[in-house]
């Protein structure tokens, strides 16, 4: 390959000027003149089209490249108060936000303990039993508004505020509280902090170690603190100068965490949120205008709106004197007469217009045939930007069965994403402090919890389920859910959470006593192998010794007790 031809480089005056007093420095000058001219006819531009500035359609685009932080948290205060009118106002921005809260929370998502019995060295009949001690004492609290430090919301009601809040804000903060009362159980609680609260205090500015009320070390950017304002920036109830307070992430002494930051984090190095209606605002905010002139314009046509044209000098009708001569005809001059005469439309009437008056009917088009598709095609982009399929949006399933199922499947990943986030920021560290608190009272017996990490982790393990997808064919998804358990890659526990949210060992006994029940009136049939006495027909052919010999297709007896629920049962037959 031939060597690069070496650029012509002229001399400046000021080149020679420099020259003629420190010839080095001349030399210096046009040497780095030389090799920059160099390395530009080396590269020169790149090959990506989209980088270029020359080309017309990018010509007037020059975004800024800035940081995590520069570019969210100076255009944090429009965007909260934009999402929020939207919100409060826009049928589209409101469903959305709506549809994903619905989907991931629902009613609650709800933790079921399941131990690690290797490490902790339990039997399984001591798990299960140690698993039922930790969801009763965990529950006791969850289902109970003593969760709330305000004492207005239990836990799911709690992670559906704080995933709304966390959406619409950009991010919410939860702070651990201890408060006793008397009656309650508990005395851990949790306060939720909306995002506008936290800030940085008057007198204290941005920079390395404080950013938008987050307190952070500078070696590491990590969170240290949070500067919580007394009051909400724009709550009109109260009066006076805000007062702000320092609260640690974790605690000076044991370490636990103290409070919790929910939000979507998008880039290394961000510290706080931007509302999920963010990157379709200004789209929303057009939609809205739109279908309020579509309506407006609807309204008015639906009125029926006609104009009375005259052609008297004044605009003013012209009543004719009808005292003599024929009708119509004009034999005094005309009054004018301006607001005493009214002319109402009705149903299959026939009105006589004055000479020189005609009509004019307001017809602007509407509604708009176009505007549907149009709508539409707007709302598909509103919804690719939000990850929430068109059709789960709209709540729109006129497409093929194929469309809304792919629609339905691409939702759930939505969602399942969602409450892996929620269930790790949120609903997993406030059920390790309730855990820990029933510790330490004796609730639950958990040696080396405080001891061991790998045995408090142990003790902390759980599965977390909310409530069921959803089915567009239910008997398909069940013959589904049954050939994949028959194949071996799911499991009934993993099935059961999927369809109805619940969990398989709830079930499981309350279906072993119906169907002993249902067995029992024979309405159908025993497949358990517990029939009663009643139903074992006597041998009628005794035996040589003169007893009745044991009929080899008759249930076997087995001792009181043994049936497994502590009263006497015939024994049990594989199925």
């Amino acid at each position: 390959m031939a060597s690069p031809r070496l650029p012509a480089v002229r001399s400046t005056s000021l080149d020679r000027l420099i020259a003629s007093v420190s010839p080095g420095w001349g030399l210096r000058r046009l040497e780095q003149r030389a090799r920059l001219e160099m390395a530009n006819g080396l590269f020169g531009a790149g090959g990506y089209n989209g980088a270029r500035s020359d080309r017309q359609q990018l010509k007037n685009w020059q975004p800024s490249l800035d940081g995590p932080n520069s570019a969210t948290v100076p255009d944090l205060r429009p965007l909260r108060a934009r999402a929020a009118d939207l919100e409060r106002n826009d049928p589209i921005a409101a469903g959305a936000t709506g549809t994903l809260v619905t989907g991931t929370v629902g009613s609650g998502i709800r933790a079921h303990a399941r131990v690690d019995r290797e490490y902790l060295g339990l039997t399984d009949e001591a798990g299960d039993a140690l698993d039922r001690q930790i969801d009763r004492v965990y529950a006791a609290h969850a289902e109970s508004k003593c969760w709330d430090f305000e004492g207005r919301l239990d836990a799911y009601g709690q992670q559906e505020l704080a995933f709304r809040s966390a959406l619409g804000r950009g991010d919410v903060f939860v702070v651990r509280r201890f408060l006793e009362r008397p009656g309650e159980l508990f005395g851990t609680r949790f306060q939720l902090v909306e995002g506008d609260r936290v800030s940085t205090p008057d007198g204290m500015v941005d920079g390395p170690a404080m950013l938008e009320g987050i307190e952070l070390e500078p070696a590491t950017n990590r969170a240290l603190a949070c500067w919580v304002a007394d009051q909400h920036p724009y709550e009109f109830r109260w009066w006076g100068a805000r007062k702000w307070t320092r609260v640690a992430m974790t605690g000076a002494e044991s370490g636990s965490w103290r409070v919790l930051q929910l939000y979507t984090l998008q880039r290394p190095g961000q510290v706080r949120g931007v509302p999920f209606l963010a990157p379709v605002i200004e789209i929303l905010k057009q939609l809205s205008r739109l279908n309020e002139a579509e309506l407006m314009a609807s309204v008015i046509n639906a009125l029926f709106t006609v104009f009375l044209k005259t052609t008297a000098d004044d605009g003013a009708a012209v009543l004719p004197d009808m005292a003599a001569g024929a009708p119509g005809t004009l034999t005094n001059p005309p009054a004018v007469v301006a607001d005493d005469r009214q002319l109402n439309l009705g149903a299959g009437m026939v009105v006589q217009l004055l000479q020189g008056e005609d009509i004019a009917v307001a017809d602007p088009k509407r509604p708009n045939a176009q505007y549907d598709p149009f709508f539409i095609a707007c709302v598909r982009q509103v919804g690719a930007g939000l990850e929430l399929p068109f059709e789960i949006l709209l709540k729109h399933f006129t497409a093929s069965y194929s469309a809304s199922r792919a629609a339905f499947n691409e939702f759930w990943r939505v969602v399942t994403k969602r409450r892996r986030w929620i269930v790790r920021d949120l609903a997993a560290p406030c059920r390790e402090a309730v855990v820990e608190e029933a510790v330490l009272r004796g609730w639950i017996n958990a040696p080396a919890f405080f001891d061991d990490p790998f045995a408090r982790r142990a003790y902390l393990q759980a599965d977390w389920t909310g409530d069921a997808q959803g089915s567009l064919n239910p008997l398909d998804d069940a013959n589904a859910a049954e050939k994949r358990i028959d194949l071996g890659v799911s499991t009934v526990a993993e099935e059961t959470a999927a369809m109805t949210g619940g969990t398989w060992e709830a079930k499981h006994p309350q279906r072993v006593k119906e169907h002993r029940a249902r067995a029992a009136a024979g309405l159908e049939p025993d497949v358990l192998g517990t029939t009663t006495r009643a139903q074992v027909a006597p041998q009628t052919d005794p035996g040589p010794t003169g007893e009745t010999p044991p009929d080899p297709a008759a249930p076997k007896r087995l001792p009181p007790g043994d049936g497994g629920d502590g009263t006497d049962q015939e024994a049990r037959h594989a199925a």
